[in-house]
């Protein structure tokens, strides 16, 4: 029967400073992905909590085909790049088109 105590659970979810869940398999997979939410952070100037959000609802999605997690934390960031730069992209058409 597989352990379903909180502290089994806590363990297999990492959980960020503000409290969102990333599904984790061990320490290092959290580490990986906590790493490339920090450097989006810098790299993007956008807030730590708007990467977590985005972060790990994509991470979640791609997660469930993946076969190889491996490569998880490089195509999340890039998926989280592209959905940026689409947002942004949007904002500015709409700022143009409103002139």
């Amino acid at each position: 029967m597989p352990d379903t105590s909180a502290g089994h659970i806590k363990s297999k979810i990492g959980v960020s400073e503000t409290g969102d869940a990333l599904l984790c398999n061990d320490e290092t997979e959290k580490r990986l992905h906590s790493n490339a939410i920090e450097m989006l952070t810098r790299d993007l100037d956008i807030s730590a909590d708007e990467i977590r959000r985005l972060y790990n609802i994509v991470l979640e999605r791609l997660k469930r085909d993946a076969t190889v997690k491996d490569f998880l934390p490089i195509l999340v960031s890039r998926r989280v790049k592209y959905l940026l730069n689409l947002r942004r992209n949007g904002k500015e058409n709409r700022t143009r088109e409103s002139k």
